[in-house]
């Protein structure tokens, strides 16, 4: 068993200072509580009936321990060398420049982006995936794996990059040199780009890198997300001095790029106003022609969080039925 969120254990540390401070309180109530009859403060002061009474304490610090274990989401790991199955082989291109703030999609484009890409993923069964962001410049998030979980993961913490351009044909030769060089496959290798604004940075045209994936065979579906052409949307700017700023700002959709890029490479172009215009890429996707797809290192993760907090929602229940009946202090 192995945690895939560590950091919550983090937590731990947390309990043995709640202990200690009930330890504390407790000795001080014992010792300032005022006893009419010193038969009746003999019974309170029974060690044996103050142990009884640090039950429900103890039930609810187990139940604090179990939670921070289902946090830090236990798995049991499962490799499976030599993984085989019919796929397809993806680069995922994702625009991360600023005018993904944009808010006329709820709450912002880059999340009803990632939201989409998080549900193309898992509608995906033995398609091989990477992943690739970018802006001015392209980095690369996630190389080919079926290993969704963690695709996934890398996807949630995706954020903006503040250098302020689009660099279109950069993300596009990034994914096909992610895909070239895959060995013996035959199958289909395609690209799916999701950008909202125009090419207007970088040292490659999208002419030029929609040549180079059409030279390798790989097919680029593009999307472009919002209104076409120049439209004035509001974004929400984190400034450091100003704090959060809400302005409206003039970004431009180009259609006849993203057009072109799916032309010349044998893809198609999609406008998605919202998130739910994107299940056309997805019908489209899955009649493409499936070859045999391997991976040496399959990786697959069984949850075990589960059994965790349903034993400390157990205890916790158990210890307010003793806290309010058997073991109830009465001021």
């Amino acid at each position: 068993m192995i945690l895939l969120s560590p950091y919550f254990l983090i937590l731990l540390l947390f309990i043995p200072s709640i202990i200690y401070f009930y330890i504390k309180n407790r000795k001080r109530a014992t010792n300032t509580i005022p006893y009419s009859k010193v038969g009746m403060s003999n019974v309170l002061l029974n060690k044996k009936s103050f142990k009884a009474k640090d039950i429900p304490f103890a039930l609810i610090m187990v139940a604090i321990f179990l939670s921070i274990i289902a946090l830090s989401r236990p798995v049991i790991v499962d490799y499976k060398r030599d993984a085989v199955g019919e796929g397809i082989y993806i680069s995922l291109v994702l625009d991360v420049s600023p005018s993904m703030l944009g808010e006329d999609m709820s709450p912002t484009r880059l999340e009803v982006a990632k939201n989409t890409l998080i549900k193309f993923i898992n509608d995906r069964q033995f398609d091989k995936i990477s992943l690739v962001t970018f802006a001015m410049k392209s980095s690369v998030i996630s190389p080919s794996t079926f290993d969704y979980n963690d695709l996934i993961s890398r996807i949630e913490k995706i954020n903006i990059d503040y250098e302020g351009s689009t660099s279109i044909g950069v993300g596009i030769v990034t994914a096909v040199d992610m895909l070239r060089s895959v060995p013996d496959y035959k199958g289909d290798k395609i690209i799916i780009l999701l950008t909202d604004g125009d090419n207007n940075a970088g040292e490659i045209e999208p002419s030029f890198a929609s040549e180079i994936a059409s030279l390798y065979g790989i097919k680029v579906y593009t999307i472009g997300l919002g209104k076409p052409g120049i439209s004035y949307v509001w974004i929400t700017i984190d400034d450091p001095v100003k704090g959060k700023n809400r302005v409206r700002m003039p970004f431009q959709l180009n259609e006849e790029v993203l057009i072109s890029i799916a032309k010349k490479t044998g893809g198609k172009y999609f406008n998605a106003s919202s998130s739910k215009t994107l299940s056309d890429v997805y019908s489209v996707i899955s009649k493409l022609e499936k070859q045999n797809v391997s991976d040496d290192s399959a990786i697959e993760y069984f949850e075990l969080y589960r059994p965790f907090l349903m034993a400390a929602l157990i205890l916790v229940f158990i210890a307010l039925v003793l806290k309010t009946t058997k073991y109830l202090i009465v001021p």
